[in-house]
């Protein structure tokens, strides 16, 4: 836990769980002032904000695309995959054509 002065602030570990909503406005006052408030104080934080920022700025930037009808029937046969690593490995493999 951070500590400015005798104010005890919100932990790491806490403060970087709460990033999307935080960068999303979807929290409450209090908890997104005590989360500005760690990030002011916290510079392992602040960067990794910064880096979770960017990260967002990337993927919005990546284009979408349909995959290809018959698609679907080749899931399962290999590989095991979770559906969040595959939509990552289909995202990036078309960007890098």
């Amino acid at each position: 836990m951070c500590l400015q002065g005798n104010i005890a602030m919100m932990n790491c570990i806490k403060t970087r769980s709460l990033f999307s909503e935080y960068i999303d406005r979807q929290l409450g006052q209090k908890k997104s002032v005590s989360i500005a408030e760690h990030l002011s104080v916290c510079s392992e934080c602040w960067k990794e904000c910064e880096n979770f920022m960017k990260i967002l700025t990337i993927m919005k930037k990546l284009k979408t695309f349909d995959a290809p009808r018959n698609y679907l029937e080749g899931i399962g046969h290999g590989e095991k995959q979770d559906s969040q690593t595959l939509a990552l490995r289909i995202l990036f493999k078309k960007q890098l054509r």
